[in-house]
């Protein structure tokens, strides 16, 4: 496909260019970029979306918002297998701390620094992991799978500086109960 553009002045004496893009349909798309002052201006901006189209990292401008692409992902997750628990654990863990932060943000204008900031919100840079082993916070017990620890030996045995050091778990023969 060959892409080209065209700059035009409008009624206001405003700057504008039209430029064909590609679609994954094979049908004519043209991207409009109006309001620039100079007519340098509107080729810089023209020439950018060309160079953009010409290397294929052009993705043509949309206003889904980061909450309109989660719920739409949290939709399409029971048909790929999750369940129904986990889809709704996630939808209120997004509604209590994503949606108020970043959900109205166009998701082509999400940046890392509004990531930083969501991720300040939980501790900010160095936050450690909690500890599994430990009460939860809200004061409720800590669920006893939470509580299961490797075999003395195991661990006497391994540097337990180094996450992931334990040795594998021996694998069970094929129809050995748990």
């Amino acid at each position: 496909m060959t892409t080209q553009g065209s700059i035009r002045q409008d009624k206001t004496g405003r700057w504008y260019f039209v430029v064909d893009t590609p679609s994954p349909d094979e049908r004519r798309r043209q991207l409009r970029r109006r309001g620039f002052k100079t007519k340098k201006k509107a080729q810089a901006a023209l020439t950018t979306v060309l160079g953009d189209v010409q290397r294929g990292t052009f993705v043509m401008p949309v206003r889904t918002t980061v909450r309109g692409y989660l719920e739409h992902w949290l939709a399409t997750l029971p048909g790929q297998g999750r369940r129904f628990s986990t889809v709704d654990s996630y939808g209120k863990l997004l509604a209590r701390h994503v949606y108020p932060t970043l959900g109205a943000i166009e998701l082509q204008q999400l940046r890392a620094l509004d990531l930083d900031g969501l991720y300040g919100l939980f501790g900010g840079a160095g936050h450690e992991r909690p500890n599994p082993l430990e009460a939860h916070p809200s004061g409720s017990p800590t669920p006893s799978s939470a509580r299961r620890s490797p075999t003395p030996n195991a661990r006497d045995s391994c540097n337990a500086t180094s996450p992931g050091s334990f040795p594998p778990r021996p694998l069970r023969p094929r129809g050995h109960p748990r």
